[in-house]
């Protein structure tokens, strides 16, 4: 538990002071590279023996992230472009064991959709500090408010087969700890944005709802790769991915929620 304490707070400091402190270059080269991070880990879950595929897959991913930020919407096409052509070119050259092909093609695509498509809405929130903070603390705090619900009151599993220790009593707590934050939230963080207590309890009660979705989708793969964990770069925790499932699937909803709001753009 100790280790995993210390990590937590390493990691978050490190997060929060780039997030806050940083330029907006650097918050986009600490999400790219974290990203690129949580490729490899998801490649290797799904075809560990190729690490080439691995490598060209990751580069890839980096590479259309890193164009769709600092450079023009040809360049973004491009390399979108890129990540379906260059595995696929790869794989055929080296196409032996023929029989692991498709295992190998689904595991670039769908990692570079996984990973570089959740990613991309993520880079149009660092436009917006304060809603990119509000995301990570309505998924945090739901993150947190289910584990103590779950351990205090979880009786009824939540998804048996995916995750056996979720409960639906720690969803509830989490939904509960999401809009109790977003409440604060509205009016500390969010006061100067002209985003007010309605849409931030809206972003809660969706964010509430889509953390608790990504950590299963991981968990999910894991369970059918039969891997306990991503990766083993966090002390406590496992891998990156581990660590960032619960805001995958969120980042798209708040970048798109935000562009209706009219805080972010793309």
């Amino acid at each position: 538990m100790l280790t995993r304490i210390v990590t937590a707070l390493v990691l978050g400091t490190v997060v929060v002071s780039v997030l806050a402190l940083g330029p907006p270059a650097a918050a986009a080269g600490l999400l790219i590279t974290v990203v690129g991070i949580c490729y490899w880990e998801f490649h290797g879950m799904a075809a560990p023996e190729f690490v080439l595929d691995r490598a060209v897959g990751t580069a890839c991913v980096c590479t259309f992230l890193a164009a769709t930020y600092w450079g023009t919407a040809f360049s973004s096409l491009a390399s979108a472009a890129l990540i379906m052509f260059l595995p696929a070119l790869v794989i055929i050259a080296r196409i032996d064991p023929i029989e692991k092909a498709g295992q190998r093609l689904t595991a670039n695509w769908a990692g570079a959709v996984y990973l570089g498509g959740t990613a991309f809405f993520g880079l149009a929130l660092l436009g917006n500090t304060p809603w990119l903070f509000t995301m990570c603390i309505v998924i945090w705090g739901a993150d947190s408010g289910a584990y103590f619900a779950g351990r205090a009151f979880g009786k009824h599993k939540l998804h048996k087969a995916v995750s056996p220790n979720k409960t639906i009593e720690g969803l509830i707590g989490g939904l509960v700890t999401s809009l109790v934050a977003a409440a604060i939230i509205s009016d500390t963080l969010m006061a100067d944005t002209g985003v007010g207590l309605v849409p931030c309890l809206i972003a809660a009660a969706v964010g509430g709802l889509l953390g608790p979705l990504g950590d299963l989708v991981e968990s999910a793969f894991k369970r059918a790769y039969n891997v306990k964990d991503s990766g083993t770069l966090l002390p406590g925790h496992g891998g990156f991915l581990d660590r960032l499932d619960a805001l995958l699937l969120a980042m798209p909803f708040f970048a798109l929620y935000g562009a209706y709001l009219g805080i972010v753009t793309f």
